[in-house]
């Protein structure tokens, strides 16, 4: 049992931990039952658990009509808390790509963490594709990938169009 596994079930209750798991995968709004359902917690339970997720400001929540909907906030400050958490610090996930995917070089924005900039040449598109996919759904990110040459990233940078890279 890895360090942060142990502490995470020390300090919550695993009910706690499978409605927070299914949270964080969710990619769009969602239903209130079917986190439920899904995580396998009652639903009195999970609604309490969302409710500490609402005051803390994880998640969001939307009324239609009769309908109540809840939308986890990725750009908020308490997901990239709990991101960093259980998975690691966003340079953490770039330097784990970086090394799979060399000799390209990969980047992403600070401000939209979907983004991602692969430069380089001959460069395998679909293995780059597949791995930045494969991390990124991990954290529920759908990333958006652009392929440069060394010369467009060069001319792009000299433009100030990438000042806000990683």
């Amino acid at each position: 049992m890895g360090v942060k596994t142990k502490l995470l079930s020390t300090l919550f209750d695993d009910k706690t931990i499978n409605v927070i798991q299914k949270l964080l995968n969710k990619k769009d709004i969602f239903y209130l039952r079917d986190l439920s359902r899904e995580s396998k917690v009652s639903l009195a339970t999970t609604y309490r658990i969302i409710q500490k997720c609402l005051e803390i400001g994880l998640v969001e929540k939307q009324i239609q009509g009769k309908f109540t909907f809840y939308k986890i906030k990725r750009d908020s400050d308490a997901f990239q808390s709990l991101y960093e958490m259980l998975v690691g610090k966003p340079e953490d996930l770039l330097s784990n790509l970086r090394k799979r995917l060399s000799p390209a070089r990969l980047f992403f924005s600070k401000k939209d963490k979907s983004k991602f900039f692969v430069v380089g040449k001959n460069i395998n598109k679909g293995k780059v594709e597949f791995h930045i996919k494969s991390e990124a759904e991990k954290i529920g990110i759908e990333p958006k990938i652009l392929f440069l040459s060394p010369e467009q990233f060069q001319e792009m940078r000299q433009m100030g169009m990438l000042e806000e890279l990683i």
